[in-house]
């Protein structure tokens, strides 16, 4: 329906497409890193793809709304960066 609505504009329709299309690889990347081994590469790998799928997703929505105000593009780096410095820099020690 989203897509139906903004058909003529080729922008908004490439907006729809790569948000839906990164929230399905998400949702995908999601539920092979929970059933993944803990501690394998591949749980590492699949991280590494939802830290930069979730980045993707708020810089895009950021980038759709960056007319309205220039604090959202703030909050979505920071955001960014600290989801990085989570994920990757302080890792959990058991």
């Amino acid at each position: 329906m989203a897509l139906h609505r903004c058909w003529p504009d080729r922008g908004d329709s490439a907006f729809v497409v790569s948000a839906y299309a990164d929230f399905l690889l998400l949702f995908w990347c999601l539920r092979r890193y929970e059933r993944a081994e803990p501690g394998s590469s591949l749980r590492e790998w699949l991280k590494l793809a939802v830290w930069l799928l979730t980045s993707a997703l708020t810089l895009l929505f950021s980038y759709k709304v960056a007319a309205v105000a220039a604090v959202v593009w703030v909050m979505g780096l920071a955001t960014t960066c600290g989801g990085f410095l989570a994920f990757f820099c302080f890792q959990k020690t058991t």
